[in-house]
């Protein structure tokens, strides 16, 4: 998973900055969605995967799931907020996902172990599905001044 991670976030990240080659630049909230996207399907895999290469191969790529949101996450982040409250911003954002995987944590082990592994996984992805849905339908937000 690290090694995907590691191999991938650069490649994503040359395809969102403008400046690097603005000729193939991908628009951020384009990789986002595609990258949860593909977060739902590795975990709908998990859920039915039967050989141990089959997790091999989706622990891989989620490696590469998490090269494709990481840095664009926050790359959004930095567009969208003035520069004097990035830092802010960025603890904002730490602060609230943090939040946010306690009761998913605690959701997915009960979930585990009252009902099956592949139940946690179907939620996860289904939440995955989730978080795609607002996203594309939400409107464009303006940047704080």
């Amino acid at each position: 998973m690290n090694l995907s991670y590691a191999l991938s976030a650069y490649p994503v990240g040359v395809l969102s900055d403008a400046a690097s080659c603005p000729s193939v630049r991908v628009n951020r909230k384009t990789l986002l969605l595609v990258g949860w996207g593909l977060n739902a399907v590795l975990y709908l895999g998990l859920a039915i995967a039967q050989d141990p290469w089959q997790v091999w191969l989706l622990v891989g790529g989620y490696g590469l799931y998490l090269g494709m949101t990481q840095g664009v996450l926050l790359a959004i982040v930095a567009d969208r907020v003035p520069e004097h409250l990035r830092g802010t911003a960025f603890g904002f954002l730490s602060l609230l996902v943090g939040i946010a995987l306690l009761p998913a944590s605690l959701l997915a082990g009960w979930l585990w172990q009252s009902v099956s592994p592949e139940a946690a996984f179907l939620v996860g992805s289904g939440f995955a599905v989730a978080a795609i849905s607002l996203l594309y339908f939400q409107r464009a937000a303006k940047p704080v001044d």
